[in-house]
């Protein structure tokens, strides 16, 4: 399940660099461009900026219920134990239990037991009321599923906690749906098996309203999660690490396309499928990797127009968002990738930024240090906006 490939490289130059020119250490750092597969559709399909000597690991789970996978993306350093993280999208129900019981009052046995808090639904929701917090869902809801030593810990002290309402409403006024974005920045403590631990989070509840008028409202939500962790007192130092690597996960397009068509196959497939068939697992398994390989085939190479603008919308606001996250954090920049115009985040404490035409990124405090000579590819500095 968790498979990682190196793809283009993205030079943020340390030792190499250093070495060919000369440069003293803490003069210039290097990272590199790796890809996240999917064995599901056979393809690569985030791109992640990852320091040297740190490491990818992720997950692309497509869960049969679900027509889009849940993504688990990591960049960590086992050495330093130090570690970002992005969880999985989960999709949770909330209110469905007094929605039921007013619905239906005489049943109420039945339905405190079949909506129990925790459970599943059909579509392959878990049935929990809306956090007050963040760290109400990091603590009680999130650890006790993902993060173990989170939840082993005994000392756990929350250090802050404050709302982000300009990351939530950047989040907002590019969603679709009109749903309500709720974001929170937690920053606790506790002791792992490696030690004392800081532990940074930023969550966002997205939550949309079911409401007919005449019962209770039930609300399908969804919380969002980033955390980056280091030992006791190193966390504010990597800050701008930790904000560069979470700026640079991005969807490959054609995994986009191919991801958005099967959704459509998916629920095209779900409406028409049975009660039974859809509980068999192992046959909705067969059935989505048989409907994946058929849509490969069928699949053409050029991306649709309308898949084009929405993958492009979506980065839009993805770089709008973390313009707004910025905010919120020291000693990071915004560039201008001279290839595409996009923004890039990276960290401000260097004089020089170079980008090359393969994606190729060096910054450094050094003029003595260059990028390296290569025929096939050329470089361009890289200019700092007012993002």
């Amino acid at each position: 399940m968790r498979k990682s490939a190196i793809g283009l490289r993205v030079w943020i130059l340390v030792a190499a660099a250093m070495v060919l020119a000369g440069a003293s250490p803490g003069t210039a750092v290097m990272m590199k461009n790796q890809t996240l597969h999917d064995d599901g559709l056979g393809m690569d399909a985030y791109s992640v900026l990852v320091p040297e000597g740190w490491k990818l690991q992720g997950a692309i789970e497509w869960v049969p219920a679900l027509p889009t996978p849940l993504v688990d993306i990591s960049v960590a350093n086992s050495a330093t134990h130090e570690a970002w993280r992005q969880f999985p999208r989960i999709g949770y129900e909330a209110g469905i239990r007094a929605n039921q019981e007013a619905i239906y009052p005489a049943q109420r046995q039945r339905i405190e037991q079949q909506f129990a808090e925790g459970s599943t639904t059909a579509n392959g929701y878990e049935i929990r009321e809306i956090p007050k917090s963040g760290q109400e869902y990091i603590l009680k809801v999130l650890s006790p599923k993902l993060v173990p030593e989170l939840a082993k810990a005994e000392d756990v002290k929350i250090v802050s906690e404050e709302k982000m309402p300009d990351f939530a409403k950047a989040q907002a006024d590019s969603d679709p749906f009109h749903r309500e974005f709720t974001s929170w920045r937690t920053r606790m403590t506790y002791t792992a098996a490696d030690g004392a631990v800081e532990r940074e989070w930023v969550v966002t509840f997205i939550v949309g309203k079911n409401d007919t008028g005449r019962f209770p409202a039930t609300y399908t939500w969804m919380a969002d999660a980033t955390s980056w962790r280091a030992p006791m007192g190193k966390l504010d130092g990597l800050r701008p690490t930790f904000t560069a690597i979470g700026s640079s996960v991005k969807p490959l397009l054609p995994w986009f396309n191919l991801e958005v068509q099967t959704a459509q196959l998916f629920l095209q497939n779900q409406q028409q499928a049975n009660a039974q068939r859809l509980k068999d697992q192992r046959e909705a398994i067969n059935q989505r990797m048989e409907m994946l390989r058929e849509e490969a085939r069928q699949a053409s190479a050029q991306v649709s127009e309308r898949i084009r603008t929405n993958f492009a919308e979506q980065q839009a606001a993805k770089a709008q968002s973390q313009r707004q996250f910025m905010h919120y954090v020291n000693d990071t920049a915004a560039f201008k990738d001279p290839n595409s115009g996009a923004t890039v985040t990276l960290d401000a404490g260097y004089k020089y930024q170079y980008m090359s035409s393969n994606g190729d990124v060096l910054q450094t405090n050094d003029p003595a240090v260059q990028p390296p000579v290569d025929p096939a590819t050329s470089w361009k500095a890289m200019d700092r906006t007012n993002d």
